[in-house]
């Protein structure tokens, strides 16, 4: 079913031929048949292929969907060679309907004529050669006979009037197909080269169906007309010139047609070598005034100048949409107020200049230069002077840089320049800048002076694109604290310091993303078994430039910047995942993992809700959770507090780290669920100072007093350890037990440090 419904023809007219010729086939085969056997062999031969000679023909042209050259002549005599050696040749008739019907449906409308006229005569000429019907003698000048002529006729005037009409369904059906295909395909095109290509393609495909049409495109430039455009022609005349006399009284806004244009013709005449037909209609578009005209050898139909109209229109504002693309390009990557490239269009070029000078291309250098004092102009004068100053900015920019150079306006006073050079050229096109820059600017309004301050930095084969516009924006920076006015290079040994400092605020806030936070874990031992009872995570930057970072790098630029919400949750949620795996240790016994906690995590109110996710995705009991918070005034916020009875009617532990040293007191102590206290390093000195001894003695002696469980950091001598075991502290962590070590040695480390393998797991405070 499927293979029968592909042999038919998807159009109208199509579908009218293959009937046509199913007709045909079906009144013409049979007759093979009824050729005379009472006749000669000779003429039985000869009707027999009479016969097989209009099969042929008709499944030729429906092959072929045209004519057989000379078919609408030699119709006639073939349809006589049949019906005169048929038993009955009055059945010509019906071969000439036959005929008709589907040779109709095919060629010129003078063919059809000559074929109409030829099957016309053939039935009397039949009837004259074979006057014998059917055992009576029928006369070629009957009444019967001459009456059948004019329905011979008819039936081929009826086909041919419905061949123009499917003809002309199809014309229509394939234009509208046409400038619907070429609006997709022009819909959100950008390049004015591609438009003009798919609407020539798209014009030559619309002037194929009428031959002896074509179309030209005209522009009024001026006193003259420009031929835009030309299709259907048989020389391509786009960009010839004309008066614009010729084109008087057609006025591109009225976007109305003109049929005729009388005397005015002949210069388009002219153009395209011969006599036509001109219409013209006016094409007012958002971007230029167009004019179409077109012209044939006969009157151009109504339906195909409006899809030659439409066809243009699409043209106009596709080539409109090009222009406004450009422009919005040059506006999204330029300053509008100098014209200069601006900070997005200035990187990407930076980019490509510093992936070539490591490539073994000439040294780049950045110059970032900041007006000084810029600000005063604008006070004093106005922002209008000082929109001028910036112009007058840009155009010595570009004066001292050179062709090489690249400008570019990053957006207030400051500017960039990007020279291609050695080191020693680069630092003399500076100073020339800013001497050139000191000199006086007269604007309309007032003569002005300003300096300005000028950062140096050249590529190396270590610095991206972004390093280098850092670098110079520090030396830029470096300039204007040294006093203004002057150039200042950057370099490793003078700026450094605050490069890396830049360069780690402009990481970190990829840094988990990029999976460069990774945690450590140092162990927390009991003094009276020697057991580890638990360890504290301990976060680290494995930075891919400046390797391992400790955490005093990062984390106060995180909390200052607010990235520690995001990080610490990170780091919570990672550490829970760790404890949870280490839980099926046999060493592991009832161990816990404490996690820091920054202030600003508390103040966050859906601190709680991620603990509780983060236990929940995890699978790690609350218990086995030990949240360390740093002495801090925001301790006492009614946040903060709502935020920590949350999490410790989980059943997690809540411990202090670093008291003696902050802001807790013991009445916040007692007001919040805290289970722990973890003593400052600072109180372990121990030896022969007696008063030092004495605080470390009275500060252990307030997790005594409220029965917090006491832990002791930075243990880190036998003295140390020492002093705890006279105190009374049971639990301490430090570099006298472990050093901080990756997730993957802590199994090793567990197993060779527990004292055996039947000793008993530490019991654990009950959280109160």
């Amino acid at each position: 079913m499927e293979r029968v419904r592909n042999l038919v023809p998807p159009t109208a007219l199509g579908k009218t031929r293959l009937a046509a010729l199913v007709y045909a086939f079906v009144g013409v085969a049979p007759q093979l048949a009824q050729v005379s056997r009472d006749q000669p062999a000779v003429r039985q031969v000869g009707g027999v292929l009479a016969v097989f000679l209009l099969l042929v023909a008709f499944g030729v042209t429906g092959a072929r969907r045209r004519v057989i050259p000379l078919e609408p002549v030699l119709i006639g005599i073939v349809l006589v060679a049949a019906g005169a050696n048929l038993r009955d040749p009055v059945a010509v008739i019906g071969l000439s309907f036959c005929a008709l019907a589907t040779q109709s449906l095919y060629g010129s409308n003078l063919a059809a004529s000559i074929r109409i006229a030829a099957t016309m005569a053939a039935l009397p000429v039949t009837i004259a050669l074979t006057p014998l019907s059917l055992g009576r003698v029928v006369s070629w000048h009957s009444a019967m006979i001459l009456g059948m002529v004019p329905q011979i006729a008819a039936m081929g005037l009826l086909m041919r009037g419905l061949y123009v009409l499917l003809t002309r369904q199809e014309q229509a059906a394939a234009r509208e197909t046409l400038l619907a295909r070429t609006g997709s395909r022009l819909l959100g095109r950008t390049d004015a080269e591609e438009v003009r290509a798919i609407v020539r393609e798209a014009g030559e495909s619309l002037w194929s169906q009428l031959p002896g049409v074509g179309m030209l495109v005209l522009r009024p430039d001026g006193d003259r007309v420009v031929v835009e455009g030309s299709v259907g022609f048989r020389e391509n005349v786009a960009g010839a010139v004309l008066p614009a006399a010729c084109m008087e009284g057609l006025d591109p806004h009225d976007n109305v047609t003109v049929a005729g244009l009388g005397a005015r013709s002949a210069a388009f005449d002219r153009l395209v070598g011969g006599r036509r037909h001109w219409r013209a209609a006016g094409l007012a578009t958002p971007d230029v005034d167009r004019i179409l005209l077109a012209g044939g050898t006969q009157r151009v139909p109504d339906e195909v100048f409006e899809a030659a109209r439409t066809l243009t229109m699409q043209w106009s504002l596709a080539e409109a949409n090009c222009g406004a693309h450009t422009e919005l390009a040059h506006r999204a990557h330029h300053d509008q107020l100098t014209a200069l490239p601006n900070r997005t269009l200035f990187f990407q070029r930076l980019t490509v200049a510093v992936d070539a000078a490591k490539s073994g291309g000439d040294e780049v250098s950045l110059l970032i230069v900041d007006l000084d004092d810029f600000k005063q102009v604008n006070d004093t004068y106005g922002h209008t002077a000082g929109d001028e100053l910036l112009r007058e900015v840009a155009e010595r920019l570009i004066e001292v840089g050179g062709e090489t150079a690249m400008p570019a306006r990053f957006g207030g006073d400051e500017f960039a320049l990007v020279l291609i050079g050695s080191r020693d050229a680069t630092d003399r096109t500076a100073d020339q800048l800013r001497e050139r820059l000191l000199e006086p600017f007269r604007l309309t309004r007032a003569t002005v002076s300003v300096g300005a301050s000028i950062g140096v930095a050249t590529a190396t084969r270590t610095l991206t694109a972004g390093d280098l516009m850092r670098c110079a924006d520090i030396a830029m920076y470096s300039a204007k604290a040294k006093g203004k006015n002057r150039v200042e290079r950057f370099t490793a040994a003078n700026h450094g310091e605050i490069a890396q400092v830049r360069l780690l605020e402009e990481h970190l806030a990829q840094a988990v993303e990029r999976d460069e936070i990774v945690l450590h874990y140092q162990p927390q031992i009991d003094l009276n078994t020697g057991l580890c009872i638990g360890v504290e995570a301990l976060v680290r930057w494995r930075h891919p430039a400046l390797g391992l970072l400790s955490p005093a790098r990062f984390i106060p630029m995180a909390e200052q910047t607010g990235q520690i919400i995001g990080l610490g949750e990170h780091v919570l949620r990672a550490a829970c995942q760790q404890m949870a795996r280490w839980m099926e240790l046999p060493a592991a016994g009832a161990l816990r993992v404490a996690v820091n906690v920054a202030p600003r995590q508390l103040v966050d109110p859906g601190f709680a809700r991620k603990v509780r996710a983060a236990l929940r995705d995890s699978g790690l009991p609350a218990p086995r959770l030990v949240l360390e918070l740093t002495e801090s005034e925001l301790i006492d916020q009614q946040v903060a507090r709502e935020q920590l009875r949350a999490v410790a009617e989980l059943g997690i532990r809540i411990a202090i780290d670093d008291f003696g040293t902050g802001y807790a007191s013991l009445a916040s102590l007692r007001s919040f669920p805290v289970h722990q206290l973890k003593i400052d390093r600072s109180f372990l000195v121990g030896g022969e100072d007696a008063d030092a001894d004495a605080m470390f003695r009275l500060v252990i002696s307030v997790g005594q007093i409220l029965e917090l469980e006491t832990i002791v950091e930075g243990v880190e001598t036998p003295a140390q350890e020492a002093l705890l075991r006279g105190a009374g502290v049971a639990l301490a962590q430090g570099y006298r037990f472990a050093w901080p070590m990756p997730a993957e040695d802590l199994p090793d480390w567990l197993a060779g440090t527990a004292q055996a393998a039947t000793a008993p797991s530490p019991t654990l405070p009950t959280p109160s």
